[in-house]
Protein backbone atom coordinates (compact mmCIF):
# COMPACT_ATOMS: atom_id res chain seq x y z
CA UNK A 1 0.00 0.00 0.00
CA UNK A 2 1.17 3.79 -0.75
CA UNK A 3 0.54 7.02 0.28
CA UNK A 4 1.45 10.72 -0.86
CA UNK A 5 2.96 12.20 1.64
CA UNK A 6 6.44 11.94 3.51
CA UNK A 7 7.19 9.97 6.66
CA UNK A 8 8.87 11.37 9.95
CA UNK A 9 9.09 8.59 11.88
CA UNK A 10 7.86 4.76 11.58
CA UNK A 11 4.60 3.72 12.38
CA UNK A 12 3.42 0.33 14.02
CA UNK A 13 -0.52 -0.40 14.06
CA UNK A 14 -2.51 -3.55 14.81
CA UNK A 15 -4.47 -5.02 11.82
CA UNK A 16 -8.28 -4.64 12.26
CA UNK A 17 -8.54 -8.57 13.30
CA UNK A 18 -5.33 -8.54 15.05
CA UNK A 19 -3.75 -11.04 12.47
CA UNK A 20 -0.41 -8.83 13.18
CA UNK A 21 0.76 -4.87 12.16
CA UNK A 22 0.76 -2.58 9.64
CA UNK A 23 4.53 -1.05 9.69
CA UNK A 24 4.87 2.26 7.72
CA UNK A 25 7.30 4.32 6.45
CA UNK A 26 9.16 6.54 3.94
CA UNK A 27 12.70 5.41 2.17
CA UNK A 28 14.53 6.60 4.74
CA UNK A 29 12.30 4.86 7.88
CA UNK A 30 12.52 1.07 6.28
CA UNK A 31 16.05 1.45 4.54
CA UNK A 32 17.30 2.75 8.16
CA UNK A 33 15.26 -0.67 9.83
CA UNK A 34 16.54 -2.91 7.28
CA UNK A 35 20.61 -1.92 7.69
CA UNK A 36 19.48 -1.16 11.68
CA UNK A 37 18.47 -5.30 11.22
CA UNK A 38 21.43 -6.15 9.52
CA UNK A 39 24.43 -4.73 11.37
CA UNK A 40 22.57 -5.55 14.85
CA UNK A 41 22.93 -9.67 13.78
CA UNK A 42 27.03 -10.33 13.89
CA UNK A 43 27.44 -14.03 13.65
CA UNK A 44 27.13 -16.02 16.75
CA UNK A 45 27.58 -19.42 16.88
CA UNK A 46 24.25 -20.48 19.61
CA UNK A 47 22.22 -18.26 17.87
CA UNK A 48 22.28 -19.80 14.32
CA UNK A 49 18.94 -20.91 14.18
CA UNK A 50 17.52 -17.59 15.29
CA UNK A 51 19.12 -15.24 12.98
CA UNK A 52 17.35 -16.58 10.13
CA UNK A 53 13.99 -15.66 11.49
CA UNK A 54 15.52 -11.80 11.71
CA UNK A 55 16.78 -12.24 8.01
CA UNK A 56 13.10 -13.29 7.18
CA UNK A 57 11.83 -9.89 9.06
CA UNK A 58 14.62 -7.92 6.82
CA UNK A 59 13.63 -9.31 3.99
CA UNK A 60 10.00 -8.21 4.33
CA UNK A 61 10.67 -5.03 4.87
CA UNK A 62 13.14 -4.66 1.99
CA UNK A 63 10.12 -6.67 -0.47
CA UNK A 64 8.23 -2.83 0.44
CA UNK A 65 8.23 -1.29 -2.87
CA UNK A 66 10.43 1.73 -1.60
CA UNK A 67 10.84 5.64 -3.54
CA UNK A 68 11.93 8.81 -2.40
CA UNK A 69 8.60 10.36 -1.41
CA UNK A 70 6.12 7.92 -0.87
CA UNK A 71 5.22 6.27 2.34
CA UNK A 72 4.77 2.49 2.20
CA UNK A 73 3.16 -0.12 4.47
CA UNK A 74 3.63 -3.80 5.06
CA UNK A 75 1.94 -5.89 7.32
CA UNK A 76 3.45 -8.38 9.26
CA UNK A 77 2.06 -11.74 11.53
CA UNK A 78 2.23 -11.40 15.54
CA UNK A 79 3.98 -14.50 16.54
CA UNK A 80 6.66 -13.45 13.98
CA UNK A 81 6.79 -10.25 15.50
CA UNK A 82 6.87 -10.57 18.76
CA UNK A 83 9.94 -12.97 18.26
CA UNK A 84 11.97 -10.50 16.37
CA UNK A 85 11.33 -8.04 19.11
CA UNK A 86 12.51 -10.58 21.92
CA UNK A 87 15.41 -11.71 19.49
CA UNK A 88 16.75 -8.00 19.23
CA UNK A 89 16.65 -7.60 22.64
CA UNK A 90 19.42 -10.64 22.34
CA UNK A 91 21.46 -9.36 19.38
CA UNK A 92 21.68 -5.84 21.10
CA UNK A 93 23.36 -7.40 24.26
CA UNK A 94 25.79 -9.21 22.37
CA UNK A 95 26.69 -6.18 20.55
CA UNK A 96 28.04 -4.59 23.30
CA UNK A 97 29.98 -7.70 24.87
CA UNK A 98 33.56 -8.17 24.63
CA UNK A 99 33.03 -11.38 22.59
CA UNK A 100 30.71 -9.30 20.34
CA UNK A 101 30.93 -10.76 16.10
CA UNK A 102 31.37 -7.09 15.77
CA UNK A 103 34.11 -6.03 18.01
CA UNK A 104 36.94 -6.51 15.18
CA UNK A 105 38.54 -3.90 12.92
CA UNK A 106 36.67 -5.10 10.40
CA UNK A 107 33.51 -3.98 11.18
CA UNK A 108 34.73 -0.33 12.17
CA UNK A 109 31.57 1.16 10.07
CA UNK A 110 29.25 -0.55 11.73
CA UNK A 111 30.75 0.26 15.08
CA UNK A 112 30.37 3.58 13.93
CA UNK A 113 26.48 3.55 13.03
CA UNK A 114 25.65 0.78 16.13
CA UNK A 115 25.06 3.32 19.07
CA UNK A 116 22.67 5.26 16.81
CA UNK A 117 21.09 2.21 15.61
CA UNK A 118 20.49 -0.16 18.59
CA UNK A 119 18.26 3.30 19.61
CA UNK A 120 16.42 2.88 16.43
CA UNK A 121 15.69 -0.55 16.99
CA UNK A 122 14.46 -0.06 20.71
CA UNK A 123 12.33 2.62 19.56
CA UNK A 124 10.66 -0.05 16.75
CA UNK A 125 10.70 -1.86 19.75
CA UNK A 126 8.43 0.08 22.13
CA UNK A 127 6.05 0.45 19.14
CA UNK A 128 5.18 -3.13 19.09
CA UNK A 129 4.88 -2.76 22.72
CA UNK A 130 2.59 -0.03 22.36
CA UNK A 131 0.08 -1.82 20.06
CA UNK A 132 0.18 -4.65 22.31
CA UNK A 133 -1.22 -2.90 25.52
CA UNK A 134 -4.26 -1.85 23.84
CA UNK A 135 -5.14 -5.47 24.44
CA UNK A 136 -3.16 -6.71 27.07
CA UNK A 137 -3.17 -6.69 30.67
CA UNK A 138 -1.33 -4.30 32.32
CA UNK A 139 0.69 -7.90 34.01
CA UNK A 140 1.23 -9.04 30.64
CA UNK A 141 2.35 -5.91 29.30
CA UNK A 142 4.74 -5.52 31.94
CA UNK A 143 6.17 -8.81 31.47
CA UNK A 144 6.81 -8.50 28.08
CA UNK A 145 8.19 -4.89 28.81
CA UNK A 146 11.09 -6.64 30.66
CA UNK A 147 11.40 -9.67 28.52
CA UNK A 148 12.21 -7.37 25.79
CA UNK A 149 14.73 -4.94 27.60
CA UNK A 150 15.94 -7.83 29.68
CA UNK A 151 20.04 -7.35 29.84
CA UNK A 152 20.25 -11.66 30.27
CA UNK A 153 20.34 -13.69 27.02
CA UNK A 154 17.05 -15.79 26.29
CA UNK A 155 17.50 -17.27 23.09
CA UNK A 156 21.29 -18.76 23.18
CA UNK A 157 20.62 -22.18 21.30
CA UNK A 158 16.74 -21.58 20.52
CA UNK A 159 15.54 -23.36 17.52
CA UNK A 160 13.58 -20.34 16.37
CA UNK A 161 11.75 -22.96 13.54
CA UNK A 162 9.41 -23.11 16.32
CA UNK A 163 7.59 -20.17 15.29
CA UNK A 164 6.26 -21.90 12.42
CA UNK A 165 4.44 -23.77 14.62
CA UNK A 166 3.19 -21.09 16.68
CA UNK A 167 1.95 -19.88 13.30
CA UNK A 168 0.05 -22.48 12.65
CA UNK A 169 -1.42 -22.83 15.46
CA UNK A 170 -2.48 -19.16 15.47
CA UNK A 171 -3.63 -19.31 11.09
CA UNK A 172 -6.52 -21.69 12.73
CA UNK A 173 -7.69 -19.75 15.75
CA UNK A 174 -11.26 -18.32 15.34
CA UNK A 175 -11.05 -14.55 15.60
CA UNK A 176 -12.04 -14.21 19.28
CA UNK A 177 -9.58 -16.42 20.83
CA UNK A 178 -6.37 -14.18 18.82
CA UNK A 179 -6.65 -11.60 22.01
CA UNK A 180 -5.66 -13.90 24.26
CA UNK A 181 -3.16 -15.84 22.20
CA UNK A 182 -1.23 -12.95 21.17
CA UNK A 183 -1.00 -12.11 24.88
CA UNK A 184 0.51 -14.93 25.85
CA UNK A 185 2.68 -15.06 22.76
CA UNK A 186 5.92 -13.52 24.60
CA UNK A 187 5.87 -16.16 27.74
CA UNK A 188 5.15 -19.81 25.29
CA UNK A 189 8.38 -18.34 23.19
CA UNK A 190 10.95 -18.09 26.04
CA UNK A 191 9.74 -20.53 28.33
CA UNK A 192 10.87 -23.31 26.30
CA UNK A 193 8.14 -25.52 27.63
CA UNK A 194 6.80 -29.12 26.84
CA UNK A 195 5.16 -27.67 23.27
CA UNK A 196 8.21 -26.35 22.22
CA UNK A 197 10.48 -29.42 23.96
CA UNK A 198 8.43 -31.38 21.91
CA UNK A 199 8.76 -29.94 18.64
CA UNK A 200 12.59 -30.29 18.85
CA UNK A 201 12.46 -33.97 19.46
CA UNK A 202 10.37 -34.22 16.63
CA UNK A 203 10.47 -31.43 14.35
CA UNK A 204 6.89 -31.29 12.79
CA UNK A 205 6.92 -30.13 9.32
CA UNK A 206 4.96 -27.25 8.14
CA UNK A 207 4.83 -25.33 5.41
CA UNK A 208 4.88 -21.21 5.81
CA UNK A 209 1.04 -20.74 4.92
CA UNK A 210 0.53 -17.74 2.13
CA UNK A 211 -0.15 -15.00 4.57
CA UNK A 212 -3.10 -13.66 1.81
CA UNK A 213 -5.26 -16.15 3.60
CA UNK A 214 -5.26 -14.45 6.82
CA UNK A 215 -7.86 -12.07 7.90
CA UNK A 216 -5.82 -9.84 8.59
Amino acid sequence: MKRKGYATVLEVLNTENLAGVYISGDDRDLKSLALALEDILGDYEHYTLVKPRLLMFKEAISKAKIDHDLYYTFRYLYPDLIFVVLALGDFMNLSTKESSSLGNGLCGEVKLRLNKEILYLRYFSDLLLSEYSKFSSLESYKAFYRLVHSPKLIFEGYDASYITLLNEVFHDLPLDKRTGFIEGLPFMIVNRDANYQNYCEFKYMFLERNVSDIIW
